[in-house]
């Protein structure tokens, strides 16, 4: 075992006699070097104190006094007392470097001597200047960047600084230790600025190892934030640095010398002082997450990867089963753990089982809509892949009988499970059943909309056939309603939005262009007058713009008349009527909003994300209130630009008030006459320029020269006549 082991496990007899046998043996410094770096992270130098003056003596005896400078400086700055070492560090610095001619300008610079107040200070000067020598890599941290020493003249103690932004300086000595940091030869960015083919490639070939140099840099522990701030630093950003840690964070799992906790923005990475067991490791990691839900995440990543070690495969699975016994996790995660144990092992996980079995035993439901406990049950898997499997948990529950129980219950199938529900019934020979339950649906439309699609797929289709389907007609109108419904319902639910984009497709050919001889044209073509005039009506509340354009062309073609009833004037709907102008205005705010604004948010969100710890993290919670802000009215704008008409395209009169006229009017009680342009929202033009959605604006709209009418104003209600109305020139 090594002292750094020793030292971890606080073991420290055995760590005084292996130190001992070291010293006897008069040991280089290296192993000494990384102990005394634990035990300054650990603040427990205090400990090593006795034994690094012993070592120290023993090297200097030895002839190697730069390697006793080198373990007593170590201590001091990690914190050994100076009041012990100061003068042994001091002895061994002249011992080490005295026929050096420079060692007097440099020691005294640093103020490094017998007596040095401050032994920590000069020891830290000291070793700055010694690595301050032709080739060095140094940082301005203040914003000169990296560079390189490109010459050093010790007589003239100046140094040549090459900039890698393109800045070169010739400083002195002294003031170039005091603003410049010397880059070790294993920091990567040191590599970067020497060679960056070479670190390009070493990225590319080896991503552990530069894991490694990345986190040894911040003291064997680092975040992901930390690691992607500090690989920023040599070039490794942006998809690269994703790209990178994908591969490296496989790697490390492999790895006995890297450990890795958390998911996310929580992961953590640390460098082990001693090898540990991988799937020892990852059991640990996976039962430390967050959640059943975190931990299925990590197991879905490990799985999924060809290379993944079979031991670390069965590590994590066994694991994941055991976490998904904890009764307090969210039912739905557990069961997406159970179906990833199944698709693993070709075997339903018993746990899993005995919730099936317990739901299938459940008493029927006394109202017969209601579904039984098993299909309830089915309901609550989250993942739609997961709900068509449930078919197979039906054989395996019922037998040769489960087609029975599958038509009883279609009506109560998840959306996953719908078709290819009804794809094995009819493939059994059912599809009479298939088209009963079809009109089962048809009667409640909105009950069940992806059983219903899956129902009027088939049917519609051909590939179910019975003697008893309900009409055409009928049939479409109970499908419009659906329309209907999803047109309103699935803004904001994922399922419904693809219910609505599944139903548009069957009825038109898609959701914003129909095409040729379209499923509703062909049922709505015997429709009469008043069965389209209900129709109209009906999608009249909102459907896709497919489905409106079919019966747009189905009235034209059999009931024109329709559109000529009861019209209403052109402002009278939900369009929103406007100049080109204010158009281009509202499209140029909605521009600004979604390539502007919201990338700003998502670099502040991404910045706030980097501050650590989400659950207190106020700038976190700021950026994504203002995320939801920003995009629901961008939601908003793009709806309202979708609704937009131009004026020059809309029937203006100059025998009656309406948008994109000037009227003149007089207020009763008011001598002077007034007068405004009625334009759109998004118009501007000063006092003069009035919406036609404002009250004044729409008190006024319909009427004509001489007439009058009470206007209410948020004011108070008022009483005019108009008296002139004349047509805008609109551009």
């Amino acid at each position: 075992m090594t002292l750094v082991l020793h030292f971890q496990q606080e073991n420290w007899e055995a760590l005084e006699v292996l130190w001992t046998e070291m010293i006897s043996a008069k040991a280089p410094a290296e192993p000494v070097l990384e102990l005394l770096l634990v035990a300054s992270e650990k603040r427990l130098m205090s400990r090593c104190v006795p034994l690094v003056k012993e070592h120290a003596k023993a090297l200097s005896d030895a002839g190697d006094a730069r390697g006793a400078a080198e373990i007593l400086g170590l201590a001091i700055l990690g914190g050994g007392s100076p009041g012990e070492l100061s003068v042994d560090l001091f002895r061994a610095a002249e011992n080490a470097y005295r026929a050096e001619p420079w060692w007097p300008v440099y020691s005294e610079m640093a103020g490094l001597n017998v007596n040095s107040p401050d032994m920590r200070n000069a020891w830290r000067a000291f070793r700055k200047l010694l690595a301050m020598v032709e080739g060095a890599v140094v940082l301005h941290a203040s914003g000169w960047g990296m560079g390189r020493v490109t010459a050093l003249n010790r007589e003239g103690l100046e140094v040549e600084v090459h900039f890698v932004k393109g800045r070169r300086d010739k400083l002195p000595l002294k003031s170039a230790a005091d603003i410049l940091e010397v880059l070790e030869d294993a920091d990567l960015r040191a590599l970067f600025v020497r060679d960056a083919a070479a670190l390009k490639q070493l990225i590319k070939d080896d991503p552990i190892e530069v894991l490694r140099r990345l986190v040894k840099r911040y003291g064997g522990r680092a975040s992901l934030a930390v690691l992607k701030n500090g690989a920023q630093q040599f070039g490794l950003e942006g998809p690269a640095f994703n790209a990178w840690w994908k591969r490296a964070r496989a790697a490390a799992e492999h790895s006995p010398w890297i450990e890795i906790q958390g998911e996310a923005s929580k992961t953590q990475v640390r460098l082990l002082a001693a090898a540990s067991e991988p799937t020892e490791g990852l059991r640990k990691q996976l039962r430390m997450a967050r959640s059943l839900g975190k931990a299925l995440v990590r197991v879905r990543e490990l799985v999924s990867s060809p290379n993944s070690d079979p031991a670390l495969r069965e590590a994590a699975l066994a694991t994941l089963e055991e976490l998904a016994t904890d009764e307090s996790q969210p039912l739905a995660e557990r069961l997406s753990a159970w179906m990833l144990l199944r698709d693993q092992r070709k075997a339903t996980p018993a746990a899993l089982a005995d919730k099936l079995h317990d739901a299938a035993d459940l008493p029927a439901p006394s109202d017969p809509t209601e579904p039984t406990g098993l299909w309830r049950f089915f309901q609550r898997f989250p993942l739609a892949r997961d709900q068509e499997r449930c078919l197979e948990f039906l054989q395996d529950l019922f037998g040769d009988a489960w087609l029975d129980n599958a038509i009883t219950n279609i009506v109560h199938a998840p959306p996953g499970m719908a078709k290819p529900l009804v794809t094995a019934l009819i493939e059994a020979g059912r599809s009479a059943d298939v088209v009963r339950n079809y009109g089962i649906l048809l009667a409640r439309p909105t009950r069940n909309p992806h059983a219903l699609i899956a129902l009027a797929e088939a049917v519609e289709s051909g590939k179910a056939k019975a003697d008893d389907l309900v009409g055409p007609v009928q049939r479409a109108q109970a499908l419009l309603h659906l329309a209907v419904y999803l047109h309103h319902e699935a803004p904001g639910d994922a399922l419904l939005g693809r219910a609505r984009a599944k139903l548009s497709t069957l009825l038109a050919g898609g959701e914003t262009k129909a095409v040729k001889n379209p499923l509703l044209g062909r049922l709505l073509a015997k429709a009469d007058r008043q069965t389209l005039r209900g129709i109209k009506a009906l999608t009249a509340r909102g459907v896709d713009d497919a489905i409106e354009s079919v019966i747009t062309d189905v009235i034209v073609e059999n009931a024109p008349e329709l559109f000529r009833e009861g019209e209403k004037p052109f402002w009278d709907s939900d369009a929103i009527w406007t100049s080109r102008a204010g158009l281009a205005r509202r499209e140029a705010e909605l521009r600004d909003l979604k390539e502007v604004k919201i990338p700003a948010n998502a670099e502040a969100i991404g910045k706030a994300a980097s501050y650590g710890d989400l659950s207190e993290n106020s700038e976190w919670e700021s950026a994504i209130e203002e995320q939801r802000t920003l995009t629901n009215r961008a939601m908003e704008m793009e709806q309202e630009v979708r609704k937009a008409q131009l004026f020059e395209n809309a029937p203006i009169s100059t025998v009656t008030v309406c948008p994109g006229t000037r009227v003149a009017f007089k207020e009763q009680g008011v001598a002077q006459e007034r007068s405004i342009d009625i334009l759109g929202p998004w118009d501007l033009g000063g006092d003069q320029v009035v919406s036609y959605r404002a009250p004044l604006a729409a008190g006024l709209l319909g009427l004509k020269v001489g007439e009058k009418a009470r206007v209410s104003l948020p004011s108070g209600e008022i009483q005019v006549e108009v008296v002139s109305i004349e047509r805008l020139a609109i551009k």
